[in-house]
């Protein structure tokens, strides 16, 4: 679906867009949220980038803070500050997205500067017996 909307700098701005609600959705929480998103995106696009250092994943990171947000968006209470809400989803998404990435399985060993590749792999096959 394409945005249509004002880019500044970079960021993109609130758009009107068409969106259909579900039965069991209020118009009012709609709105509410609709306008929450229009007014702070930017401001969570550049937090995202302070968390990971990259546009595309600071917007993925974002939507992904948003729709846990918004499934919970009608439990939020009258006090509640949502953008600190959000901000704490976002580092909690971040802070799965990197054990995630840190638990798997790295295909090379990390090797000294000064170890060449092929003594590298001849070390590595005497640990694993195939060389004796």
């Amino acid at each position: 679906m394409a945005r249509s909307g004002r880019c500044v700098g970079n960021l993109p701005t609130a758009s009107p867009r068409l969106r259909v609600v579900q039965p069991d959705e209020s118009p009012a929480r709609v709105t509410d949220f609709d306008t929450f998103v229009g007014n702070r995106y930017p401001t969570l696009v550049r937090f995202g980038y302070v968390l990971t250092g990259n546009r595309s994943s600071a917007e993925d990171l974002v939507q992904t803070a948003l729709f846990s947000t918004y499934r919970r968006w009608d439990r939020l209470e009258d006090n509640a500050d949502p953008y600190a809400y959000v901000r704490r989803a976002m580092v909690n998404a971040h802070i799965s997205w990197t054990r995630l990435l840190s638990s798997r399985e790295q295909l090379f060993p990390n090797r000294r500067n000064d170890q060449a590749p092929t003594t590298m792999m001849k070390s590595s096959a005497y640990k694993c017996g195939a060389i004796s």
